[in-house]
């Protein structure tokens, strides 16, 4: 099928992934350009898109060369979109390990220089510290993902090597990862390892229990459905001719790893092999394929065990949040089950589209109808139950997740929809402004009306506590360091998201407390701001309130001030100065502000929403007329619509 299309290829690497999320399988292929077995010169590295009826090379050239090395898909960066691992020797001979972000339009280079280069390299994507990240597993070494680039953990707690494999798996079902590694160590030894993850490193156990293998593939796989990971091993085992190869399987007893079927596979070294369920039996079968020392093979061997594996539970309980980071989601879901995979073993697959069973934000290389999996490896979040996705366009979004066994079968994807037709938790929207959500406290038998005059300005402003001017003086004073204002002032101002605001933002200057009450003796008539001046730190200038927060005269947006002051009243709650709980109050009328129904929102999610359109509003695009014109309703919404 296809022939002709892929370039041929020797001492290479190849995987599938969906790059582009149209929901089918991509090629991503390196190594020796070969023909008819002979070296035609060079080396490649190549992406193939499946068009449907075939594959067609893209992005050409934008990958380094490489041969003797490995190639990996993995969302390194959690927009939905797969990047890139490369490692190898290039056309020169020079060692290197490279990351290719995927842009949407092509593939660059990130993290330049961050990861050791090597030859006979293996690599493996896995989030082993579950904190919602890959991290990155590369012959005998761990890279962490900090989330700004790639850094080395427990340095030497792996044995270095080459020519051999290095695979994540979770082999104890402790729901962490645990490693596979074999190869050629430093000194020319071969070696079989597992290395239990043990939460503050790795830690090689049941020493000796494997053979030792070079020119090696290893995988991770429940052969026998009893719902732990066994072991496919194959490599050679004597550094000179004939090499002596070997083809294993090892079974999990759950305190240590035993060959069974010894002689039953072909063996091999150069070898690579894998597990599938060809037949669609329930069973993993083999692909196998390598040199047995006189002749190159390929074969595939049948599973004819009579226990099937049946796949897991549907997850539940689904739940998107869009407030906590910009132009992200956090979802979340809870554990499923399953009759061979204990539960901290299962894995997760989620998918996101912009229409109902889409994937085009976020591809799960599955059958969104059955589940079904077009690759056998674990989910795309690994262990997680909470994963953020970043970056995503503003609009509504579909998502769904499913959960993966240590047979890799997948279960059905969630509900978008629950039974009574109501939103179970599969649907968000990324707004166009920046928004935050804490924690939510029903206190709807306590809704309050917010209480607004109108000033001869005809502006309305919220009518503030009493307690406010305490609440200031005890809760909301900082010290300014003398980097930003020499004489080391005290401050006053809005606790703020953005840890820059202290140089943007306008704070008030104090040199007493007394000079507090100056700015709030008409405090509670609402003919007044009760922050009446401030003083712009960076130009060290004092202004009027409502023209401190005026970025632009033509778009000045009084509402702004607003958001201030609702913000410090709740702040002054949540610390005791003034009644607790105002900002747990829930709105209980509608209120549509910038295009965000608030109704059934805290106080507080209002206030941080205020709060996000301030601070934030260049950063969302916050930059015409009309946007301005919608900022412009904000104020008039909440107080029409909720504060009589």
């Amino acid at each position: 099928m296809f022939a002709g299309e892929l370039t041929g290829v020797g001492a290479g690497s190849v995987a599938w992934g969906d790059y582009d999320n149209d929901g089918d399988l991509d090629i991503l292929l390196a190594g020796i350009n070969m023909v008819e077995g002979f070296n035609i010169g060079g080396s490649i590295s190549k992406i193939y898109q499946n068009t449907g009826n075939g594959f067609t090379e893209v992005l050409p050239e934008s990958l380094t060369k490489i041969v003797l090395g490995s190639v990996a898909w993995g969302d390194y960066d959690n927009d939905g979109d797969l990047d890139i691992l490369l490692t190898g020797l290039d056309d020169g001979g020079a060692s290197f390990s490279k990351i290719y972000q995927n842009t949407g339009k092509d593939f660059t280079e990130v993290f330049a220089g961050s990861l050791t280069g090597g030859k006979n390299t293996s690599s493996d994507w896995g989030d082993y510290d579950n904190d919602g990240d890959l991290d990155i597993l590369l012959t005998g070494k761990i890279y962490q993902n900090t989330g700004s680039g790639f850094t080395e953990v427990f340095v030497g707690s792996l044995t270095n090597g080459h020519r051999g494999s290095s695979v994540w798996g979770d082999y104890d079902n402790d729901g962490d990862l645990d490693i596979l590694l074999t190869g050629q160590k430093d000194g020319g030894v071969s070696n079989s390892a597992v290395y239990q993850n043990t939460g503050s490193g790795f830690t090689e156990v049941f020493i000796g229990s494997l053979t030792a293998v070079f020119w090696s593939s290893s995988e991770w796989g429940d052969y026998d459905n009893d719902g732990d990971l066994d072991i496919l091993l194959t490599g050679a085992t004597n550094m000179a001719l004939p090499y002596d190869p070997i083809s294993k399987v090892y079974q999990n007893t759950g305190s240590g790893f035993t060959e069974i079927f010894a002689g039953s596979l072909t063996a091999v070294h150069r070898a690579s092999s894998v597990w599938g369920d060809y037949d669609n039996d329930g069973d993993l079968d083999i692909l196998l394929t390598g040199s047995t020392g006189s002749v190159a093979i390929s074969k595939i061997y049948q599973n004819t065990g009579t226990t099937f594996n049946t796949p897991p539970t549907v997850p539940t309980n689904l739940n998107a949040d869009v407030s906590k980071n910009v132009n992200a989601v956090t979802l979340s879901w809870n554990q499923s089950t399953d009759n061979e995979t204990p539960s901290a073993g299962l894995t997760y697959n989620i998918r996101i589209g912009t229409v109902s069973q889409g994937i085009d934000a976020l591809t799960p290389m599955a059958d969104v109808t059955t589940g079904y999996r077009r690759v056998v490896q674990m989910g795309n979040v690994n262990h997680n139950t909470t994963w953020i996705v970043n970056d995503l366009p503003n609009g509504k979004y579909f998502w769904s997740v499913q959960a993966i066994d240590n047979s890799f079968a997948g279960s059905p994807f969630a509900s978008e929809v629950a039974k009574d037709n109501t939103v179970a938790g599969g649907t968000f929207e990324i707004a166009k402004y920046r928004t935050f959500k804490e924690s939510v406290t029903d206190f709807s038998a306590k809704t309050v009306k917010l209480a607004y005059k109108k000033g001869k300005d005809k502006v309305y402003r919220l009518v503030a506590p009493p307690n406010i001017l305490t609440a200031l003086e005890n809760v909301f004073a900082k010290q300014v360091p003398k980097t930003l204002y020499p004489k080391g002032r005290t401050f006053l101002g809005v606790s703020q998201t953005n840890t820059d605001s202290i140089k943007a933002y306008a704070w008030i200057n104090i040199k007493k407390a007394a000079d507090l009450k100056k700015g709030f003796k008409t405090a509670h008539t609402g003919q007044s701001y009760p922050l009446d001046y401030l003083r712009n730190v960076a130009k060290g200038t004092k202004k009027k309130l409502s023209k401190a927060i005026k970025f632009e005269t033509k778009y000045n947006n009084p509402a702004m001030a607003q958001g201030i002051l609702l913000k410090l009243n709740i702040l002054a709650s949540d610390s005791g100065i003034t009644t607790k709980g105002f900002g747990s109050l829930v709105l209980d009328t509608s209120a549509t502000l910038a295009g965000r129904q608030m109704k059934g929102q805290t106080l507080t999610q209002i206030a941080n929403y205020f709060d996000s359109i301030m601070t934030y509003w260049k950063r969302s695009g916050v930059d015409t007329t009309e946007d301005y014109k919608q900022l412009g309703s904000v104020k008039y919404e909440l107080t029409f619509h909720c504060c009589n």
